[in-house]
């Protein structure tokens, strides 16, 4: 089985979004209420959907319920939220230590 092992921020969106919406709304943006980009989402779709690939989040996003309910609706709105089988434990280590570990359990 192909895993993407996904981050969130600067992955599902991007400073250029993020100063596009700045100008049009004069606010600025960050944490939770960071923008996703609808390119990368859409690029997400088509990765999984053409390789069969599941999703394991690996962002800091998976530390809050929050900010994880908000990532999990906004799969659900690219039916991506079936793809998602995990994520990474939260050892406050290096990510990548993290996904090392969680590949071998």
């Amino acid at each position: 089985m192909d895993i993407v092992f996904l981050d969130v921020d600067g992955v599902l969106n991007s400073q250029n979004r993020l100063i596009e919406l700045y100008n049009k709304t004069g606010k600025p943006h960050s944490g939770s209420n960071f923008p996703f980009d609808e390119k990368c989402l859409e690029n997400l779709k088509i990765l999984v959907k053409e390789t069969g690939a599941k999703i394991v989040i690996t962002s800091t996003w998976r530390k809050y319920e929050n900010d994880m309910e908000i990532l999990i609706n906004k799969f659900k709105e690219y039916d991506l939220a079936k793809d998602v089988i995990g994520y990474t434990p939260i050892l406050n280590r290096k990510r990548e230590e993290e996904i090392i570990i969680s590949k071998t359990k």
